[in-house]
């Protein structure tokens, strides 16, 4: 577990390293780059709760989406973007991203 997390800061640091060397590449007063491609991940820790119940006069039950429907309680999402700046002055532009965060789990409820 610790090679995978030392492999994802080096990454992220290479990359970070390689978008500030990008940007640094762009015409003279010009505060856009041209172009650029950005890659990423998002670590999560997860607390889905939900009550069922009247909270008027106190009655009901707190319910742990984790622990009774057996949902995993962190993840990973990768993710990816890129844009481009038209024109001379790169005032305007494009940008497409992308990334996917899913759980799920199956309980019968008797």
């Amino acid at each position: 577990m610790k090679t995978l997390l030392s492999g994802w800061v080096f990454a992220s640091l290479v990359l970070l390293a390689f978008t500030a060397h990008a940007a640094g590449e762009g015409g003279a007063g010009m505060p856009w780059p041209k172009g650029y491609v950005n890659l990423g991940a998002y670590f999560a820790d997860m607390n889905s709760s939900f009550r069922l119940g009247s909270s008027n006069i106190g009655i009901g039950v707190s319910i742990s989406a984790e622990e009774f429907l057996g949902l995993t309680t962190n993840g990973t999402a990768f993710r990816i973007a890129a844009g481009y700046r038209l024109g001379e002055s790169r005032r305007h532009g494009f940008d497409l991203g992308w990334f996917s965060f899913d759980r799920s789990a199956e309980k019968t409820l008797t």
